[in-house]
C-alpha cells in the first residue's frame, strides 16, 4: 500500500506529510520512503490554534471552527503532497492537531482530543482516511503516547544492543529498546515548549523559537531557577506517563519569569535549555544505553544537543537518518505505518510503552470515493521494519 501519513505536533509549526510504499515482508514491514515535506498552516488557522491552546478556555463554537479549519488545512496539505510526489496513496492517515491531552494528577490519561475533520480530507482527495489513532489506546487504559515507540521498537529490536530513540518536539520523549526485555517509552518533559514560550513572551510574538540555540548560547544557567523547575511533580511520576502543553505552557512559565525578572532573557533561555538537557540525560543515564537516535525540531538547536552530549557521558547521539528515516519526516511515517498495520488487522501500539491493557488495532475509518478499504489478514504478527532505498 502507498500511504500518506500526516501530523501537526505540539509545536503546531506545520503539517508534516510523509508518503511511503509499505509491503508485508514475512514477519516484517518493508517501507520505501517516497516523499516528505512540511506545509505551514494558513496564518489565520495558525493564530486560531495558538489562541486556543491550553490554558485558554474556549467555547464549543471555536472547537467546531477549529475542527473545520484544521481539516481544511490538512486537506490542502494532502493535495499538495500528492501532487508534488506524483504518488497515489491508497490511504491517508491523519493524526490531526492535538488540542488537549487530559491527564489526571496521578498521571493517568483520561482522554485525548485531536481536531481536523477527516471527512474534509476524504472529500477533497477522494481517498479513505484513518484518523484518531490515539483514542483507542487511551480507551484501553494507555497514555495514547508516545507512539514513536512503535517505529523505534521495530527498527531497533533485534539488533542485540541496548539503544534509545529521542524525539525533541515541544515535549521530549524517549524509547528504550533492550535485548530480551519489553520496550519502554514515555514523555520526559518539555523539550522546546518552555523555551518557545519564553522567546514568544520576550519578543511579543515576533519570534517563536530560539533559532539554533543562539539565545541559550549567550546566557548563563541560574542554579536557583533550575532547581525550582526540576521540582515539578511530573518528573517524579513513574512511567508509562505522558504530558503536553496542558501543563508546560506560557501560563506555567509566567510566575517563574516574574520571580526571576532580574535575569536577562539569554539567562532565562539558557536555564530552560539546561532543564531539557538535565531531565533527558537523567533518564538516559538510568538505562545505560550505548547510543541514542535523535529526531524532532530540537536537533537543530546546537546548544541543546551539545548540552545533551556533555551530560550523557559516553552515550553516542546519532541522527535518526542513520536508521533510514528522515528526522523531520519520522512522525508522519509513524502514523502511515499505523495505518498499514490497521489495514492488515495488526495492532499499532506497544502496551509496555503506553500502558494500555493490551495490543489494539488503532484508528477510525472515513470512506473515500471507492468506499472502505478492506483490511487484509496476515498469517503472523509483523514485528520488524525494513527501510528500503529509493
Amino acid at each position: 500500500m502507498i500511504i500518506l501519513g500526516m501530523i501537526s505536533g505540539t509545536s503546531y509549526d506545520g503539517i508534516d506529510c510523509s508518503i511511503g510504499d509499505f509491503n508485508v515482508d514475512g514477519d516484517a514491514v518493508s517501507l520505501k520512503p517516497l516523499y516528505t515535506e512540511t506545509f505551514k498552516y494558513p496564518v489565520e488557522t495558525y493564530e486560531m490554534i495558538d489562541a486556543s491552546m491550553p490554558p485558554s478556555m474556549i467555547e464549543l463554537q471555536r472547537v467546531c471552527e477549529l475542527d473545520t479549519k484544521i481539516g481544511q488545512a490538512f486537506a490542502e496539505a494532502a493535495q499538495k503532497a500528492i501532487r508534488a510526489s506524483g504518488a497515489t496513496p491508497e490511504l491517508i492517515v491523519s493524526h490531526g492537531q492535538t488540542m488537549y491531552h487530559w491527564v489526571s494528577p496521578a498521571g493517568a490519561a483520561l482522554g485525548t482530543l485531536q481536531l481536523g475533520d477527516p471527512s474534509i480530507i476524504s472529500e477533497a482527495t477522494g481517498i479513505s482516511v484513518l484518523s484518531h489513532p490515539r483514542s483507542r489506546d487511551v480507551a484501553a487504559g494507555g497514555q495514547g503516547a508516545p507512539f514513536a515507540s512503535l517505529v523505534d521498537h521495530m527498527l531497533l529490536n533485534g539488533t542485540g544492543k541496548k539503544a534509545a530513540a529521542l524525539n525533541l518536539g515541544g515535549i521530549s520523549n524517549i524509547t528504550i529498546v533492550s535485548p530480551n526485555a519489553q520496550t519502554i517509552a514515555y514523555d520526559v518533559g518539555p523539550a522546546n515548549a518552555l523555551i518557545d514560550a519564553a522567546i514568544r513572551i520576550h519578543t511579543k510574538g515576533l519570534s517563536h523559537f530560539d533559532e539554533g540555540g543562539a539565545f541559550a548560547a549567550t546566557g548563563s544557567v541560574n542554579a536557583e531557577m533550575l532547581s525550582e523547575l526540576l521540582s515539578d511533580p511530573y518528573y517524579s511520576l513513574t512511567y508509562p506517563k505522558s504530558t503536553g502543553k496542558e501543563l508546560f505552557n506560557h501560563t506555567y512559565l509566567l510566575p517563574i519569569l516574574k520571580k526571576y525578572s532580574h535575569l536577562s532573557m539569554p539567562d532565562i533561555v539558557a536555564t530552560l535549555t539546561e532543564l531539557t538537557a538535565v531531565t533527558i540525560s537523567n533518564e538516559l543515564n538510568k538505562f545505560g544505553v550505548d547510543s541514542v537516535y535523535v529526531s524532532g525540531g530540537g536537533i537543530h538547536n546546537k546548544t541543546m544537543m551539545q548540552l545533551l552530549r556533555d551530560k550523557s557521558g559516553s552515550i553516542e547521539f546519532l541522527p535518526y537518518e542513520k536508521l533510514g528515516l528522515s528526522s523531520d519526516g519520522k512522525e508522519a511515517f509513524i502514523f502511515a505505518l499505523i495505518g498499514f498495520l490497521s489495514m492488515h488487522n495488526q495492532p499499532g501500539n506497544i502496551p509496555s510503552s503506553t500502558g494500555a491493557q493490551g495490543p489494539r488495532i488503532l484508528g477510525d475509518l472515513t470512506p473515500g470515493k471507492m468506499g472502505f478499504p478492506i483490511p487484509q489478514k496476515v498469517s503472523k504478527p509483523m514485528t520488524a521494519l525494513n527501510i528500503l532505498p529509493l
